[in-house]
């Protein structure tokens, strides 16, 4: 009986949206719309770009001899091309890739000082994503530079015989990783999408807020139903009109505006757990908050601050370091990372504690929200 009753008022939510057809086309022309005027107008936020001053490397140094250290302290002195920072993993170094800490990596190989004073090949490679491979050509450039400035001085004192005297003393393996770049149009259109979820789900609790003060309301608080129910049925039908809303948003922007996302099933699990947790802050918001007009400025100025702390204006990575440690806080700010990320390349196993903290957040808001909701009526709240 519960979980009919959950069903029928998710499939009346669902069928008083559809009704509305104006609220319906408005809701997925302002989001397409929106994200297609950011893409244009800042269309070289992302991708490379040659003319930037500096950009930053990460290095991963192997070797235990001097030439290593040396090398790092080379490319340090290039201040005015790239900035560089050397992280003690090669995994480590990657990773930089997909926080846009790093657009190039260069991993010195074991024995690469031994090498080279033996007068062998050593071993240096320097990765990046094909979006980056003007500063990777950059650094190909300073590594092979400073190996075989190193072999001709030690040729000429004699050091390197002369049979090895035009040896290359540094062969520089380029590889492009599998990590890919991310598109201005697809950044802008997941910041779009989270957004407007986000502005849905609050205004579904504002709606909630605001039936607080009909009959209908009144009514069904003095049904034999269980409240858990109908609070239940609040959650399921604001998943479900959430999730397909994101799901619409997802499709116009792939076959109207053409945009490439991350896989569909990566996008599809993060698509879930993010509309499970914003049915649960809704359900919590809309049960606990009595008085419209707090919930009117919540939706209004609330929900807009959230956007902005959680990058959906401006990326996540350009923003201060505290702010980007809110961001990772917030439930638009976590989801709008981890899609970046499915884009990138990351796989679904690097994507679960995002997926994790989203479903968890979804379920203990949806508890709460049940636990309150309908007690504004016992204790005379509903007039707030």
């Amino acid at each position: 009986m519960t979980g009919q009753l959950m069903l029928k008022m998710a499939q009346a939510n669902l069928l008083t949206l559809l009704r509305d057809r104006k609220a319906l086309i408005m809701l997925l022309a302002i989001p397409v719309l929106i994200t297609a005027v950011l893409s244009f107008a800042l269309g070289n936020v992302f991708g490379s770009n040659p003319r930037i001053p500096s950009f930053p490397v990460a290095v991963y140094n192997e070797d235990s001899g001097s030439l290593g250290t040396g090398l790092v302290r080379v490319l340090r002195s290039q201040s005015g091309q790239m900035t560089v920072h050397v992280e003690d993993s090669l995994a480590g170094a990657r990773a930089d890739t997909t926080t846009d800490k790093a657009n190039v990596v260069v991993w010195i190989g074991r024995n690469y000082t031994q090498q080279i004073e033996s007068g062998h090949k050593a071993t240096v490679d320097v990765e990046s994503t094909s979006a980056h491979s003007v500063q990777r050509s950059v650094v190909q450039s300073i590594v092979q530079s400073y190996g075989q400035e190193f072999a001709d001085k030690a040729y000429t004192a004699g050091q390197l015989p002369g049979s090895k005297a035009t040896i290359e003393s540094a062969n520089i393996q380029s590889r492009t990783t599998s990590l890919h770049p991310v598109t201005t149009g697809a950044y802008y259109a997941i910041g779009m999408m989270v957004m407007f979820m986000l502005t849905n789900a609050i205004n579904r609790a504002g709606a909630m807020v605001r039936d607080k003060r009909s009959d209908l309301y009144r009514r069904m608080m003095a049904s034999p139903a269980s409240r858990y129910a109908i609070a239940g049925g609040h959650l399921v039908s604001n998943f479900v009109i959430l999730a397909l809303y994101g799901a619409v948003l997802l499709l116009c922007y792939r076959f109207i505006l053409n945009i490439h996302l991350g896989p569909i099933d990566q996008t599809a699990m993060i698509l879930v757990a993010y509309s499970l947790a914003l049915s649960g802050i809704s359900v919590a918001l809309g049960s606990w908050i009595s008085n419209i007009r707090i919930m009117d400025s919540l939706g209004q100025i609330g929900s807009q601050v959230a956007c902005i702390l959680g990058g959906s204006f401006w990326p996540l990575y350009g923003m201060p370091k505290g702010i980007q440690v809110i961001a990772h806080g917030l439930p638009n700010g976590e989801v709008l990372t981890a899609l970046v990320n499915s884009i990138i390349g990351i796989n679904s196993a690097g994507l679960l504690t995002p997926v994790l903290y989203l479903v968890c957040l979804g379920v203990i808001c949806g508890l709460l929200g049940s636990l309150r909701y309908g007690r504004s009526i016992e204790t005379g709240g509903a007039a707030g």
